[in-house]
C-alpha cells in the first residue's frame, strides 16, 4: 500500500526523475528550491525539514511540512504538503494543502490516497479542518477532494483573467 513518508535522500533517483517528468509536462516546479535538488539533494531535503520546524525567516512564508508518496515498489508517485496555519492570501486562494501526483503515475489514485493519508498528518498539527482550494477546470482535483470528503465552501475569482477557485472544507 501507498505510504506518506517525510522527505528523505532514500527517493533521490525517484524524486528527480519525477521532477523531469513535471518540466517536461510544463508543470512549474512544486518546491521554492527544487533547482537545488539536482545540485545537492541531501540539502534539498534538509531545507524541506527545517521549512516545518522552524519560524519563517521571511514575512509571508507560513511553515509548511512536506510529504511523498511512495508506492509499493518504492517510487516517487506525488507530493503533498499541509501548511500549519493560513494568511491571508491562503484563505482566499491557497488553502492549508497542495498536492501534485507525478504525470505517469495518474488515474491510479494516489491524489485521493495522499488526500486521505495527509488528514492525519494534519491532525497531528493541531488542524481540525482543511481549507483545500484548486481551480474549477482541474476536474482530477474537484473529483479527488470531493472523494475525501470535502464540503464545497464557495466559487471566488481571482482576477478577471483567471479561472475560479473552487475552495473547500475538508475535517480531519
Amino acid at each position: 500500500m501507498p505510504c506518506l513518508v517525510e522527505p528523505a535522500v532514500e527517493y533521490k533517483e525517484s524524486v528527480l526523475a519525477s521532477f523531469r517528468e513535471y518540466a517536461d509536462n510544463g508543470i512549474k516546479d512544486k518546491y521554492e528550491n527544487q533547482a537545488l535538488a539536482a545540485i545537492d539533494f541531501q540539502q534539498f531535503v534538509l531545507q524541506l525539514q527545517r521549512h516545518a520546524n522552524t519560524i519563517p525567516e521571511r514575512p509571508g512564508v507560513i511553515p509548511e511540512s512536506f510529504y511523498w508518496l511512495i508506492d509499493d515498489s518504492g517510487e516517487h508517485v506525488g507530493d503533498i504538503s499541509v501548511r500549519h496555519f493560513l494568511s491571508e492570501r491562503l484563505v482566499r486562494e491557497g488553502g492549508h494543502v497542495s498536492y501534485l501526483v507525478r504525470p505517469t503515475a495518474r488515474n491510479n489514485g494516489y491524489g485521493t490516497t495522499m488526500l486521505k493519508l495527509v488528514r492525519e498528518k494534519a491532525k497531528l498539527l493541531g488542524l481540525a479542518r482543511l481549507l483545500v482550494c484548486c481551480d474549477e477546470n482541474n476536474t482530477p482535483s474537484v473529483r479527488i477532494i470531493e472523494q475525501c470528503g470535502g464540503k464545497l465552501a464557495d466559487k471566488i475569482v481571482v482576477d478577471e483573467n483567471d479561472a475560479s477557485v473552487l475552495r473547500y472544507w475538508l475535517s480531519v
